[in-house]
């Protein structure tokens, strides 16, 4: 990961030297190389991908003893995350800011408290779901769409 995150760098830092002598600001170099390297050399897989083939080795039973499709998807979406504060503290640095270690210390509090509240909110219309229901109220699922939305 390293290796390919110091490749993306080097080529960047070489491609944005290049459009300097061109005349052009030397983020476009960096941007065109994280647009052309990155899908090949992070590997980033996208959920759309993984989260159908990993459901349909559920299905078959194919590691679920030691819960291994489980471990993939979870690996997916925290390879975004990576991404996405990688992305979010190097256009801070590029737009003439800095990285904090105050940015770095909020991604963990902003997961915990992503994962709470949406705990929370599920667990609130089940009950209101539930409630619904046992009331002989139907809710179709337009309405819930809509609750939910």
């Amino acid at each position: 990961m390293l290796a390919s995150l110091s490749l993306i760098f080097i080529v960047g830092l070489a491609m944005g030297a290049i459009c300097q002598k061109l005349k052009l600001p030397r983020i476009i170099g960096i941007l065109v190389t994280g647009i052309v390297l990155g899908p090949y050399v992070l590997d980033a897989v996208s959920p759309a991908v993984v989260v159908p083939r990993m459901v349909t080795l559920m299905e078959k039973k194919y590691g679920t003893e030691k819960a291994i499709p489980q471990m993939v998807m979870a690996g997916a979406s925290c390879d975004d995350i990576f991404v996405i504060v990688l992305f979010t503290t190097f256009l801070s640095i590029a737009q003439g800011g800095h990285a904090n270690v105050r940015d770095f210390v909020n991604i963990p509090v902003s997961i915990v408290l992503g994962i709470i509240l949406g705990a929370v909110t599920g667990y609130g219309l089940y009950l209101f779901f539930e409630t619904a229901y046992a009331r002989k109220h139907c809710v179709r699922n337009s309405m819930k769409v809509i609750i939910v939305l």
